[in-house]
């Protein structure tokens, strides 16, 4: 099905003249627009939150989103973890080593290949990683209290989708294959 509305799509990403898809065109590029303009207006937001709260005195965020990434998948080596997080191992290695020297995660030579190693959170590395993530729950059950469990859900649904976008297009998808290609 996307196959075929893709072949209906001119090069500069509108549907052909005379579609039905071009009857909507005008809607969506409001809609996107709409979108455009609400995650600028997020991103600012986050970052006022991060500035306001006290939520990242203790992990900043490239921090708990690492120890969070190891919690959820498990141990790992610096290259599965740069790539899941999207970020140059060079970048990861350099995250892992100021975790390493606080004593939140460890790393151990890793079995397939022991010039790699493996990086696994420590306990006081996975509770110091839970009392921010507990910190940012409460910060969002307060930011939320007047939405329904309904909408709550649905917004992270939204968020959900829109991050696997923003993963497929520039972790996995086309962007990097022809960012590749192009030798960037």
């Amino acid at each position: 099905m996307e196959a075929a509305r893709e072949s209906r799509v001119t090069a500069t990403g509108s549907p052909p003249a005379g579609s039905s898809e071009a009857a909507d065109a005008p809607h969506r590029n409001e809609a996107l627009d709409h979108v455009e303009r609400q995650t600028a207006v997020l991103v600012r937001h986050i970052e006022l939150l991060y500035r306001r709260t006290d939520v990242h005195n203790t992990l900043d965020r490239a921090e708990y989103l690492l120890l969070r990434t190891l919690d959820d998948s498990g141990p790992m080596n610096i290259n599965a973890l740069a790539a899941v997080l999207g970020l140059d191992p060079s970048t990861a290695g350099r995250q892992v080593s100021v975790l390493q020297k606080a004593g939140f995660v460890a790393r151990s030579p890793d079995p397939a290949d022991r010039r790699c190693s493996v990086v696994t959170p420590t306990a006081e590395g996975l509770a110091r990683m839970r009392e921010v993530q507990t910190k940012r729950t409460d910060n969002h059950e307060y930011l939320l209290r007047d939405w329904t469990d309904e909408d709550v859900q649905t917004l992270g649904a939204i968020l959900a989708k829109y991050n696997t976008s923003v993963a497929e297009k520039y972790l996995t998808g086309s962007a990097l294959i022809e960012e590749t290609a192009a030798g960037k």
